[in-house]
């Protein structure tokens, strides 16, 4: 799987660049290049790191994912996001995603916006957007449930499987935790997610 982040996407990020971002190096080489996610593209000289929950019904295939994108060969993270998407059978776009619910015990974690790309739907991870990657990472996969909003006027509720919730949306949030990689992040995060703002409950983070 690879998602390419729109140019205007970019655009917008090298306009919030944190003050404070070039103070240390994120070493991903050596926390993410043997892990399964890791990428890391030659020509264009930029690594990803993500992990996807896929979901098939009969006729459409829902990802939601956690991605980490660092450019222009700097070792830090330019950005991290939630993203969706609703595809069908053969890869093509379904329909976009306008809105996610992801409901971990008796919390509900929700994004009422998200920025509408070519390819998924984004929701930015900053530090409200940590409380998120924490409940996953401690979640009990078992009391997790998901729920996408689209334009094509459908719900779509993905079936939660343990070991793939684990393994990808629960696992990214581990490593991402553990290696505190927020705090290596050159673009800023806190302004992008005041424009797609993080729900705890139906309430602003």
């Amino acid at each position: 799987m690879k998602k390419i982040i729109s140019i205007v996407l970019a655009a917008v990020l090298l306009l919030c660049i944190s003050p404070f971002a070039f103070a240390a190096n994120f070493d991903y080489q050596s926390v993410l290049a043997s892990r399964v996610g890791y990428e890391y593209n030659t020509r264009d000289h930029y690594w990803t790191y993500y992990k996807a929950y896929v979901y098939t019904y009969s006729d459409a295939i829902v990802i939601i994912g956690l991605e980490s994108y660092g450019e222009n060969g700097g070792s830090n993270p330019e950005l991290t996001e939630l993203y969706c998407r609703i595809q069908d059978n053969s890869g093509e776009k379904l329909s976009t995603v306008t809105s996610v619910e992801i409901k971990i015990g008796g919390t509900t974690y929700s994004y009422d916006k998200l920025y509408e790309g070519s390819w998924s739907s984004s929701a930015f991870i900053g530090d409200k957007g940590l409380k998120l990657l924490k409940a996953l990472r401690d979640c009990n996969a078992s009391d997790v449930s998901i729920k996408l909003g689209a334009k094509n006027g459908y719900i779509y509720t993905i079936k939660i499987d343990k070991t793939k919730l684990t393994n990808s949306l629960k696992e990214f949030s581990r490593i991402y935790l553990k290696y505190n990689m927020n705090d290596y992040m050159v673009g800023n995060m806190n302004a992008m997610e005041e424009q797609y703002p993080l729900k705890i409950n139906g309430k602003l983070a």
